[in-house]
């Protein structure tokens, strides 16, 4: 669950919005933008993925897509910042797709499918990651679960562990949600807690490629695809300054600038835009540092208008159409409820 509905009410949208299509939804929610995202999609099983959340294999990914397809017109991301700043209503349908974390994976399969059915993209990357420089402090977590759990001896390393998260008497259970609750600020533990697993980080990411290198970005980009910014090093922004939220962003985009010279310079909010103040938004506008930016919430409009919301696609166990109704239905519920609009 995506953690934007209770489960009850997510599950209770889903079963009602069978009685209507999907056209229908659309029609009376009067909301005709959609914008999904993924993080990624592989046949393969991923190790710091595996303990976040889901990655849609390619099988998957490209029935989903022509689910999409069917109802959503593409658009690009020059055509979308259009649309946001003429303000008019849209004719018909349609949809911009992006993927966060400029995994490797994203170029390959998806770029070649997306290609091959003219459906433009946007990749949000991480400015400090690209060329496998860095690892993501979650993905860390998911590593480090990995190889403890994989491992012959989880007794030991558990007990190694303990002293690195102040917590006598762990067991495995209890070491999975400790791991999780590590937060950007918890770094250097993570990078401690690599060290006591015998990871040798920078081995690792010499040997296993996480992240696109700057080549394949600027080859997907010269493709026609957009890149934007992700931050720097995927810090959540309720949890950093108003300092570090416009540090995070200027090095991002400036990053962007310097090696894509973009029409349309755009940020993802990584995790998502929740808590976010007014006064970060009236910061960048005063100094011009993108054209949009995007959080996670679904299908909700913003307070601000060229900040749009995304709606994650693969933490659903079930089918994308159904994904899409749910939405749809929840959106109307809001609408009802007044809690339709995001403000700041």
């Amino acid at each position: 669950m995506t953690g934007r509905y209770h489960k009850k009410q997510y599950t209770l949208g889903r079963r009602v919005s069978t009685f209507f299509s999907l056209n229908t939804l659309i029609q009376l929610s009067n909301q005709k933008l959609f914008l999904p995202f993924w993080h990624t999609v592989s046949n393969n099983e991923l190790p710091y993925l595996k303990y976040l959340y889901p990655h849609q294999s390619e099988k998957t990914f490209e029935k989903n897509l022509d689910c999409l397809l069917k109802y959503f017109k593409p658009i690009d991301l020059k055509e979308l910042n259009k649309t946001v700043c003429s303000g008019e209503k849209l004719s018909r349908p349609v949809m911009h797709l992006s993927f966060d974390d400029g995994l490797k994976d994203n170029i390959g399969f998806i770029s070649d499918l997306l290609k091959r059915k003219g459906v433009p993209a946007t990749f949000f990357i991480n400015s400090a990651f690209v060329d496998n420089q860095d690892l993501f402090y979650r993905y860390k977590a998911s590593l480090l679960m990995w190889e403890c759990i994989k491992s012959d001896n989880i007794q030991k390393k558990l007990s190694n562990f303990e002293k690195c998260l102040n917590y006598p008497g762990l067991d495995k259970k209890t070491f999975r949600q400790k791991i999780l609750e590590l937060s950007y600020s918890d770094n250097l533990v993570l990078d401690e807690l690599l060290e006591v697993c015998e990871i040798d980080l920078k081995k690792y990411l010499q040997e296993t490629r996480v992240y696109l290198s700057l080549k394949e970005l600027r080859s997907l980009n010269k493709d026609g695809f957009s890149i934007g910014a992700h931050s720097v090093d995927h810090p959540l922004f309720s949890e950093i300054s108003l300092e570090e939220q416009l540090k995070q962003i200027h090095q991002s985009i400036e990053f962007i600038n310097f090696h894509f010279k973009p029409e349309v310079r755009a940020f993802a909010f990584p995790f998502s835009d929740d808590g976010v103040k007014a006064e970060l938004f009236e910061a960048v506008n005063r100094e011009k540092m993108f054209d949009l930016s995007f959080g996670t919430a679904g299908l909700k409009s913003d307070t601000v208008q060229s900040n749009l919301q995304r709606i994650p696609m693969e933490e659903i166990p079930f089918s994308t159409l159904s994904l899409i109704k749910t939405e749809y239905f929840l959106y109307l519920i809001k609408r009802v409820a007044r809690k339709e609009r995001i403000l700041r």
